[in-house]
């Protein structure tokens, strides 16, 4: 059984309009937090792992060099923003996925049994894109085919219809939005191919 949420529903678009937003947070982040690729353990749910930022800079050329310090900058206000716990007590998540797929894909996790941080629910947004990838690969019965002469994803016929992209193609940006309720928070991280 897995130790950090007890359970995950899809769920149809429907469901949002039955909620009460009570507080709006956005763009939380203030620099692109990895890849809905990335791999992640959700036995423990460990924060959210960055890819990291240039570390070959040339110090001798200072305007190279100060923009390695504002990205370093950057990428420590992100790490720390990743740990903080939210302030809100929440037990369940919700990821809304709208991109690259034509009909929206809704993931409900209870997590009534741990606390959250910006990090772990980064991290379970990923594995909500992991997630949704497999089963639209599951309801076709093969892997998409992809657009001849081109990178791009044909379109799958499964739940979703993922189009477009591999999930391999994409990055999160700094967009981001977090939704509260009296006991959710809903969660919609900006990507970007």
């Amino acid at each position: 059984m897995n130790e950090v949420f007890k359970s995950v529903e899809i769920l149809d678009e429907s469901f949002l309009r039955t909620l009460n937003i009570v507080k709006v947070e956005r763009n939380i982040f203030t620099i692109n937090d990895g890849c809905p690729s990335d791999t992640i353990d959700l036995k423990c749910l460990n924060d959210f792992k960055f890819s990291g930022c240039n570390n070959e800079v040339n110090v001798e050329d200072d305007e190279e060099y100060h923009e390695y310090l504002k990205e370093l900058k950057k990428l420590r206000q992100s790490k720390k923003k990743l740990r903080k716990e939210l302030q809100y007590n929440v037990k369940y998540v919700v990821a809304k996925i709208y991109y690259p797929v034509y009909r929206p894909a809704i993931f409900k996790f209870d997590c009534s049994s741990v606390k959250l941080t910006y990090g772990k629910l980064l991290t379970l947004y990923t594995y909500a894109y992991q997630l949704m990838y497999k089963l639209e690969d599951d309801d076709v019965g093969e892997l998409a085919d992809h657009i001849p002469g081109m990178l791009n994803r044909c379109r799958s016929n499964g739940r979703f219809e993922i189009w477009g992209h591999d999930i391999y193609d994409l990055v999160y940006n700094t967009l981001s939005t977090l939704e509260y309720t009296n006991d959710t928070v809903i969660c919609e991280f900006g990507v970007s191919s």
